[in-house]
């Protein structure tokens, strides 16, 4: 129980802090290759898409575990839990990856612009530099924001099946069945049906009721 707790809290906690910081390091680089204050460095600007997309694959790898542990923890079973809770941590997956790539698509384009300005124009150098460090920075906000929703998402999902399966275990869901469920118990009253046999099949009850229903000397002679 401590490991499927521990899966359940980190592995897509760790996916996407790792993300983040594969894109959040790029700060740094962007200060180093400020043509401004730097004009000697020797970095060049698509390094900024090799330390995103490190952080990205190993983000993505612990997706991949978090996706495999999730099969064997919880395999879907008919009335066992709701299936919209899979949907919904298919829909945080989902949700992770987008982030990535949409990340790795502003990066690339802040590379693009500054490596587009001439270099001979110290103008134009500048004001490219500009664009490219606001994408930069639009990526960090942008991927640090959608993280959080993406882990919230799939922690819910996790949280909800959980719950509907300590209820089933439990038996503590007090959900009304409809009247004509297959599962309702059917009573069949067998012993009000053998007790009415004995009676009729015994000839004294027959006795007892012709005696019951004669009337009586005194009636009978007026």
């Amino acid at each position: 129980m401590k490991l499927r707790k521990w899966r359940n809290h980190y592995i897509t906690f760790l996916a996407n802090i790792f993300i983040f910081l594969g894109f959040i390091v790029n700060v740094l680089i962007i200060k180093i290759i400020d043509p401004i204050n730097n004009q000697t460095t020797s970095i060049k600007p698509e390094l900024m898409i090799i330390i995103a997309l490190i952080g990205g694959l190993i983000g993505v790898s612990f997706i991949a575990l978090d996706i495999k542990y999730f099969s064997k923890d919880f395999p879907y079973k008919k009335f066992h839990y709701d299936k919209k809770y899979t949907k919904l941590y298919i829909a945080g997956i989902s949700i992770t990856l987008a982030n990535l790539m949409i990340g790795m698509l502003l990066v690339v384009l802040g590379v693009f612009y500054s490596n587009k300005a001439d270099k001979l124009n110290a103008n134009e150098i500048i004001e490219n530099f500009n664009i490219t460090k606001g994408l930069i920075y639009g990526s960090i906000a942008v991927v640090g924001f959608i993280s959080i929703i993406a882990f919230t998402i799939i922690r819910l999902s996790r949280f909800y099946i959980e719950l509907d399966l300590e209820k089933r275990k439990n038996n503590t869901d007090n959900t009304i069945k409809p009247v004509n469920s297959d599962d309702k118990p059917v009573i069949i009253g067998i012993d009000d049906g053998n007790d009415k046999n004995k009676i009729e099949d015994d000839p004294s009850s027959s006795i007892k009721k012709t005696d019951s229903t004669k009337p009586s000397a005194g009636l009978s002679e007026l």
